[in-house]
C-alpha cells in the first residue's frame, strides 16, 4: 500500500502536496485519525497535504532524504502531540532508518542521521509546542483615566 511517491514543495520548510500513503511498522492498539496524519492499527501511515517537515541542522537535505524525513516529522508529530505513546520512539527511528537506506542513501550517512534523531529526538519531543499566534492582535483596551493629548477622547 505504500504509494511510493511523495508529492511536496519547497520552501521555509517541505509542505505535503498531495495525499502521502506509506506502510510502517508501527501498529498501535488502536488506530489514529487526526486529519493531519493518521495511522491504522495495521500500520497505515497516512499524511495529508499542507503536513510541513524538515529535517534538523546539520543536515543536508537531499532527494534520498525527503520520505524519511516527512515519515519521520510525522511519527514525532504524532508522538508530541499525544496520539502515539513514546514507546513507539526506538522503532520510528529504527524506521527511518531504514527509508533512507532503501530510497538511496548510503549506509554510514544513514548512520549518522539515525545518531541524530536518537541524540535530538528526546528533546524535540520533550519542547513546548509553538505558540500559536494571531494577526491582527486584539486592540488592548485604553484605560479611560490614562490621557493622551494627541489621541480624541471618545
Amino acid at each position: 500500500m505504500d504509494s511510493e511517491k511523495l508529492d511536496y514543495v519547497k520552501s521555509d520548510v517541505y509542505l505535503v502536496h498531495a495525499k502521502y500513503i506509506a506502510t510502517t511498522p508501527v501498529k498501535p492498539q488502536q488506530s489514529v485519525i487526526t486529519g493531519v496524519v493518521d495511522l491504522s492499527a495495521d500500520g497505515v501511515l497516512t499524511i495529508h497535504p499542507r503536513f510541513d517537515f524538515s529535517a534538523n541542522f546539520p543536515a543536508i537535505n537531499t532527494w534520498d532524504a525527503i520520505r524519511g524525513a516527512c515519515e519521520h516529522d510525522a511519527f514525532y508529530w504524532l508522538m508530541k502531540n499525544g496520539y502515539l505513546s513514546y514507546e513507539f520512539r526506538r522503532l520510528i527511528d529504527y524506521f527511518f532508518y531504514w527509508r533512507l537506506v532503501k530510497d538511496g542513501m548510503p549506509k554510514f550517512r544513514a548512520r549518522y542521521w539515525w545518531h541524530a534523531v536518537r541524540l535530538g529526538g528526546e528533546s524535540a519531543l520533550r519542547s513546548a509546542p509553538p505558540e500559536v499566534r494571531y494577526a491582527p492582535q486584539p486592540p488592548k483596551l485604553i484605560e479611560r483615566s490614562v490621557h493622551f493629548p494627541y489621541l480624541p477622547v471618545v
